[in-house]
């Protein structure tokens, strides 16, 4: 329930909700609409292996808003070793990566027993038949291409990990008019 549901919308208490956001007791849900001291809403952590700056910055900045808490790796044995340090609740993982590429990073999170039942989400831009396929039988619970929906990408992520009732389907859609990430750089 929301602290400030029944108090109305006067110009004191969107006062009293800036301040509170600002030295963070107060924080605001997406999902539910509604306001929460912060200490009521744990943060999910998601451990997103990428090597693409542009892409990581972009990520951080969309889940941020989600009040989601995001970790960051440049490439696939980073990735394993901050998922096994942090234990995170889901996984997004870039398929196309140096070294070891995310199939093969996800094939080994999946091997390692503390880490197998942490979701992995292929975020990659392979779109072609069969690459949906291909990051499942990796061992993905799911698959968004690149380039991301701003405007839900934070939504499926949250449905990945439970969190919301939201179908999880593909991340681009500008037929629809709906902006895409790539219209944003």
């Amino acid at each position: 329930m929301s602290l400030f549901r029944e108090w109305g919308r006067t110009p004191k208490v969107a006062e009293l909700k800036q301040v509170l956001r600002k030295v963070g007791i107060l924080q605001f849900c997406t999902q539910t609409r509604f306001w929460y001291p912060s200490a009521m809403r744990a943060k999910p952590k998601v451990l997103y292996i990428e090597d693409d700056p542009v892409n990581m910055a972009l990520v951080r900045k969309l889940l941020k808003r989600e009040g989601v808490q995001l970790l960051e790796a440049s490439n696939g044995w980073a990735g394993i070793a901050m998922a096994q340090m942090h234990m995170p609740d889901l996984v997004l993982m870039d398929m196309n990566m140096p070294d070891m590429d995310g199939y093969e990073a996800t094939r080994r999170i999946k091997t390692i027993p503390e880490l197998k039942h942490i979701p992995v989400v292929a975020l990659t831009a392979n779109a072609m038949e069969g690459d949906r396929d291909r990051s499942i039988k990796a061992g993905c619970l799911g698959h968004i291409t690149k380039p991301i929906n701003i405007d839900t990408f934070g939504t499926q992520v949250l449905a990945f990990m439970g969190r919301s009732a939201v179908d999880s389907g593909q991340g681009t859609d500008r037929a629809a008019g709906r902006t895409v990430a790539s219209d944003v750089f």
